[in-house]
């Protein structure tokens, strides 16, 4: 995890890839065992006009379900609905399967 004096911070996450290009990260399951991020799951982001590969905002909200949520958990999945329009499952959304709106590019 690396965090600013702002106190905004990224975390990143050592993977390993096989021949099929899915990306494996050791023991980081909430049951210990190694995490899966599918090859498809993966896509092309922008950090300060740099394209980087990175993981879908489906795949990062997925894998932000099957434990239990901390508070920052909860703020990070909003804005990622938000910004990407997607539905928000429990425990994140509410009982209505709510749908976040996609702002508009250049607003978080």
């Amino acid at each position: 995890m690396l965090r600013d004096t702002l106190g905004r911070q990224v975390d990143l996450h050592p993977v390993t890839f096989d021949a099929d290009g899915t990306g494996w990260q050791a023991r980081a399951s909430p049951d210990g065992t190694d995490c899966e991020y599918p090859a498809e799951g993966f896509t092309i982001g922008v950090i300060d006009g740099e394209q980087v590969p990175c993981l879908s905002p489906e795949l990062q909200l997925a894998h932000h379900l099957g434990y239990e949520p901390r508070p920052h958990d909860f703020e990070d999945m909003r804005r990622l609905a938000r910004r990407y329009g997607l539905r928000l499952p429990p425990p994140y959304g509410d009982s209505r399967s709510q749908v976040i709106q996609r702002q508009s590019a250049g607003s978080n």
